[in-house]
């Protein structure tokens, strides 16, 4: 994707003290002073900022201006910890919107944002024409910047098509693979076999997610020489790919579910989800399951890990509501025996999310379902669940252990839409 002709931005001439800062620029200062005591990296900065235009080249330039124009001083850099704004300058310069409440930074007498003084945020991208590449046919075609950057504001994930009958094509064949990934199917509850990435939109255009209960893989410093504890020993070493937050993040915005996220996750994880959370979501808090019987440091050299994060997020659009009252965010359950997963949690923990955080017939989606322990503990409990696995094993494992008698606690009477899909 190429920009075919020159960007020029607009200036905007009311900034505090004569300074003239463009509103990319200010996107940029807004960003690192609310962000002002931690470093801000130049890909964090991009994806906040520029969004699907991002680039480090830009990143560096909209830096370095900001330095020309607030002194070399405000905007600190560290050799890969990326930019932070000075404490000082972010005092003087940031605050919160007085109308709305978002990032405004001080351009004149009222704290106010670009939203609420009624201009376009896109407005200075309006005329430069991109160079884009059609997801379904590969034909280049042209569109302008800052049409385009508004559906994205909508659709954060849509793709470039140039014609509509590419779009509706692209659809049918989501469809169409969302077919020929279905692994298992019974009433209430589908496997798939795929990345999430690639299958959650197409479940999401056919189902309305009400939470998503999962456990994704660990990030890389996690996972290297992770052993397996699965049997109640010490197994192989972890052999699936680590995920960062950010991928995280990317398939919860798309899973856009309407109320609860629970997610095990790298204590490392819970952090970014918290500065960013997914498009649609809140982050509420984290909690923690703690492990008596967790496994110990091999090493010897320092205390081992009795425990792992949860992180807890919520719609958007509606008000948290849960079952278990004033009940704290700490779960103490051992690990699960007999494990066939080298990553498996135990089915009694999960219960019990599902019990306090879901209501009976609630559609539960796992987008990193491993072996099947949050659809066995919906289907035991009375909901409706969607799993995704990118290993087809292991969906083989989860349709098996899906299909053994539901136990005693399980509700009658739900199914899917079967004609949905």
């Amino acid at each position: 994707m190429t920009v075919t002709n020159r960007y020029s931005p607009s200036v905007i001439d009311r900034a505090q003290g004569g300074v003239h800062l463009t509103r990319r620029e200010r996107d940029f200062l807004a960003y690192l002073a609310e962000h002002a005591g931690r470093y801000v990296s130049a890909e964090e900065l991009g994806d906040a900022v520029l969004g699907p235009y991002r680039s480090d080249a830009a990143v560096r330039v909209g830096v370095a201006r900001l330095r020309e124009k607030l002194g070399a001083d405000a905007v600190e850099g560290a050799h890969g910890f990326g930019y932070r704004l000075t404490a000082s300058r972010a005092a003087a310069l940031w605050r919160r919107c007085e109308r709305c409440g978002r990032p405004a930074v001080n351009y004149g007498p009222e704290w106010t944002c670009f939203a609420c003084e009624g201009e376009d945020p896109d407005e200075e991208l309006d005329g430069v024409t991109l160079l884009l590449t059609c997801a379904a046919c590969g034909r280049e075609f042209r569109r302008d910047a800052g049409q385009l950057r508004r559906e994205l504001r909508r659709r954060p994930y849509a793709r470039p098509y140039c014609t509509p009958a590419c779009a509706q094509g692209a659809v049918r064949t989501r469809r169409q693979a969302l077919v020929d990934s279905l692994i298992h199917s019974e009433a209430g509850f589908r496997i798939y076999h795929g990345d999430a990435r690639e299958l959650v939109p197409a479940i999401v255009g056919s189902h309305t997610v009400q939470h998503v209960i999962t456990d994704p893989p660990y990030d890389v410093a996690t996972h290297a020489g992770a052993r397996s504890m699965a049997g109640g020993g010490v197994g192989e070493l972890i052999d699936f790919a680590p995920i960062t937050a950010v991928e995280i993040a990317e398939v919860l915005s798309r899973a856009a579910p309407r109320r609860w996220v629970i997610a095990t996750v790298d204590y490392r994880h819970v952090q970014p989800l918290q500065d960013r959370p997914p498009l649609g979501l809140r982050f509420l808090r984290f909690g923690i399951w703690v492990k008596p019987d967790s496994a110990p440091q091999f090493t010897g050299d320092r205390p081992a890990q009795g425990w792992e994060a949860v992180a807890i997020l919520h719609g958007e659009g509606e008000r948290p509501r849960w079952n278990a009252g004033g009940d704290r965010a700490v779960w103490q359950f051992p690990r699960a025996r007999n494990a066939s997963h080298p990553a498996e949690k135990p089915i009694a923990l999960i219960r019990r999310w599902i019990a306090d955080f879901t209501d009976p017939g609630d559609l539960i989606l796992d987008p990193f379902m491993g072996s099947g322990t949050v659809l066995r503990a919906a289907k035991d409990l009375g909901r409706q669940a969607i799993g995704i696995e990118i290993d087809r094993r292991w969906c083989e494992h989860a349709a098996a252990r899906l299909s053994q008698a539901v136990m005693p606690l399980a509700t009658p009477g739900f199914a899917f839409d079967e004609t949905a899909i």
